[in-house]
């Protein structure tokens, strides 16, 4: 997997467009388009519901992602936001610098 931002400040979790069509996740007919605003500015996002996502041992089902440009870097596409953190019960080890998942 390409690097991967914790953003514990994010509220929802992003895909880059090109990551999210490799791995078969396009917009349908009943997708919602956004805007989302932050430190980088104003970007137009699609809210895309999947069946399920693993982040590391912890696995979501039946979640919405954001698909979007990102623009943050060449190695960022994807961000973990609070929702995905909250949801598989996120550890984030400050000292060792690590990421644990229920």
């Amino acid at each position: 997997m390409p690097d991967v931002l914790v953003d514990t400040g994010s509220a929802s979790t992003l895909l880059d467009a090109d990551l999210a069509a490799d791995l078969g996740i396009v917009a349908a007919g009943g997708d919602r388009l956004l805007f989302m605003e932050g430190v980088g500015g104003r970007e137009a996002v699609y809210v895309c519901r999947v069946d399920r996502v693993d982040v590391g041992d912890g696995r979501v089902n039946d979640f919405e992602l954001q698909i979007g440009e990102m623009g943050y870097g060449p190695d960022v596409k994807a961000i973990l936001g609070l929702d995905s953190l909250l949801t598989t019960g996120a550890v984030i080890d400050l000292g060792g610098l690590e990421i644990h998942f229920r």
